[in-house]
């Protein structure tokens, strides 16, 4: 059961051709005054791998659990009435009493291990892309800046923002997703960049305890 899955990169960019964060012609970094947070921020492969999952949870390949889980359930159902009701249809009544079964179990462990694997796989070009990554965050936009490149994201343009009690994941689309660990936010600006995300994104934060 293949769909598509988030691939965490921050931006899409060929080797060779992105501009430098200090290069001319590059994008400009926001005066610092409106500047509401700045801080280094370093994803682990944990983190990363834990982001994957949240995001394809809400808008990949695991978002359709519930309609799968009614499936299996529903083919269950109809095969065990098979079986107790008609004598004709057993096989093909049992086989449904398996298929329905078996079908959840392979979604819900197969699929979640494929996001994993791929979000490994993925992750040491994420490593190399946010060498030296330090993100900064403005009244309508966040900027993250690297070694490579400057990356400019309008809030609005976010679908929206999951919050753990240890991540930040800020989902553009089904290819990008913007990942803040809330350890790397300094302990003397914790509270205020909080605060401001959390109201920034009031009607499109999804708050997930575990």
């Amino acid at each position: 059961m293949r769909h598509s899955r988030p691939r965490l990169f921050l931006w899409k960019i060929n080797r060779g051709k992105g501009r430098r964060a200090g290069d001319k012609g590059g994008i400009a970094v926001t005066e610092q005054s409106d500047c509401r947070g700045e801080f280094p921020v370093e994803v682990s492969e944990k983190e990363y791998v834990q982001a994957a999952l949240l995001a394809s949870r809400r808008y990949g390949s695991l978002r359709s659990a519930p309609a799968v889980l009614f499936i299996g359930v529903a083919l269950l159902v109809v095969g065990l009435l098979g079986v107790t009701m008609s004598r004709t249809l057993w096989a093909v009544s049992l086989l449904l009493c398996i298929l329905g079964p078996l079908m959840v179990i392979l979604f819900f462990i197969a699929e979640p291990a494929a996001v994993r694997r791929g979000a490994r796989r993925d992750y040491p070009v994420f490593q190399e892309l946010m060498a030296e990554g330090r993100l900064l965050l403005y009244p309508d936009h966040a900027q993250t800046v690297t070694g490579l490149a400057v990356l400019t994201d309008p809030y609005a343009l976010m679908v929206f923002c999951i919050e753990t009690p240890e991540l930040l994941v800020f989902v553009k689309d089904r290819e990008r997703v913007l990942i803040l660990p809330k350890r790397c936010i300094p302990p003397e600006q914790k509270d205020g960049v909080l605060e401001f995300l959390r109201l920034t994104f009031i009607r499109k934060r999804k708050v997930q305890r575990t």
